[in-house]
């Protein structure tokens, strides 16, 4: 295992608890068994299918492993190219609390995916008002590895439907090279 921010131990027990890992995808899976392989081991982590990945960084963040946002970023991502991409998840897992994650549509073709979420999440120590994220993510084969890795994503709007997997931007959607997860 890689080693997490000092909050990390805490973090982990109160999002994770008994209902199993920070991902949603299998209430009765622990995180150890369902995302902690991915995120200690890299050829799990190559294996995942585009939908897991997104499952696995959204559980990283929620854990406190920003290693795992590095290593499961594309080198052909713009976050990657930033010599600050440790940095910046580090401070995204101190400043954001995720509470959970729903994948809506994922699609697989020629080497890129595409995985429409909404994570919940709210700022500071959780006590703030919920929100919730709205992303279309693009992943891209690994060259290396085979496996998927996390390119960009492109923030819905109030106007796109969670549904859309097309590679049209919603109306005024920020620029994609900026979303952290």
């Amino acid at each position: 295992m890689r080693e997490r921010d000092d909050a990390s131990e805490e973090r982990t027990g109160k999002q994770r608890g008994a209902s199993g890992c920070a991902c949603g995808k299998d209430a009765s899976a622990a995180y150890e068994a369902c995302c902690g392989r991915a995120h200690g081991d890299a050829n799990a982590a190559a294996a995942l299918a585009a939908e897991d990945v997104m499952r696995a960084r959204f559980t990283a963040y929620v854990v406190g492993d920003a290693q795992y946002i590095v290593s499961s970023t594309h080198e052909e991502s713009k976050d990657r190219a930033r010599e600050s991409l440790l940095r910046d998840a580090e401070n995204t897992i101190k400043r954001i609390r995720f509470h959970s994650f729903r994948a809506k549509r994922s699609s697989e073709k020629d080497g890129e995916a595409y995985v429409t979420y909404e994570a919940d999440y709210t700022q500071g120590k959780g006590r703030g008002k919920m929100k919730t994220l709205a992303e279309r993510a693009r992943l891209r084969r690994d060259a290396e590895t085979g496996g998927w890795k996390f390119v960009d994503a492109v923030a819905l709007g109030a106007n796109a439907s969670l549904d859309d997997a097309g590679d049209a931007a919603a109306p005024g959607a920020p620029d994609p090279s900026r979303r952290p997860m």
